[in-house]
This record gives C-alpha cells, structure tokens and sequence, in this order.
C-alpha cells in the first residue's frame, strides 16, 4: 500500500548533496535501477566502458611486450584477446545479452588465469570489472524484458 504524497517527501529526504543522497548514488553504482529501458541501457554501457578499458589497457601491454619484453604475462598473442574484448564492448553497447554473458565469463576466465600465475593481483580492478560486467547482464536482459512488454501493452 502506497502512502498519498510519500514520493515527494523521498525526493525531499534525497535532495542534492545531502548525505542520503550520496549513499543512494553509491548504491546505485554497486547495484543501478534497471526498471526502465533508460536505466538498464545505462547499466549495460558500464560494461561496454569496462570491455574498452580491458582493449585499451591489453592493447598496451601486448604492444610493449612486442617493442621491448614481456610484462604482466603479456604476450602479442594478447591481441587476440583485446580483439575478443572489442568485439565484446560491441555487442553490448548494442545491448547483445549473449555478448554481456561473453564478457563477465571471459574476464572470469582471465582472472583465474591470472590469479593462478606469479606476480601482482589487480584486486580492486577486477572486482569493479567483475561488477559493471554484472550491471551488463542485467541491464541488457532487462532492457529486452522491458522493451517487450511495452508494445504487448500497448496492443491492448
């Protein structure tokens, strides 16, 4: 049951700069509303910025590792992986479910590989990763759930 009036007095309670307001975008960020196509768009880009920042930084790496020398266990047959990651970021800016499943499984994958070899764990990085490649999957499979139901509701 849904008190008259209680909307506007949330707003109030989360006004600009307040300290509510700064937890509700902090949770937003861990955990974003998709229950508009806007918002689950919104949600699914994360994962489309995090599979160009994989692209960029492999990109990087493997272009080191052929000038110079291996670093981080990065070889030039890491193009193929930045390649993969591109392909990836595509599909999800195009709001692809399949290509959001590919890219949180596929940096899982690289994770264990890399947490199973010597050398430094980019812990937190992964973690955010893992995180906005979630955001990817709930956005795009909420935003074809949504995106669905409105013309069946509209047929009425």
């Amino acid at each position: 049951m849904r008190l008259r009036g209680s909307g506007r007095l949330a707003q109030a309670l989360c006004l600009k700069g307040s300290v509510m307001g700064n937890s509700n975008r902090r949770s937003s960020f861990i955990w974003p509303d998709v229950s508009t196509p806007e918002q689950a768009r919104s949600a699914a880009n994360g994962g489309a910025i995090a599979a160009c920042i994989i692209v960029v930084i492999t990109s990087g790496l493997a272009l080191y590792a052929i000038l110079k020398s291996p670093v981080l266990n990065v070889t030039a047959w890491s193009f193929v992986d930045a390649f993969l990651f591109a392909v990836v970021g595509i599909g999800i800016w195009k709001l692809s479910r399949v290509a959001a499943v590919a890219g949180l499984v596929l940096y899982l994958i690289e994770q264990v590989a890399l947490w199973s070899s010597p050398g430094p764990k980019p812990t937190v990085m992964a973690v955010l990763f893992i995180l906005l490649f979630v955001h990817a999957i709930r956005g795009t499979f909420s935003y074809h759930r949504l995106t669905k139901a409105v013309p069946e509701a509209n047929a009425t």
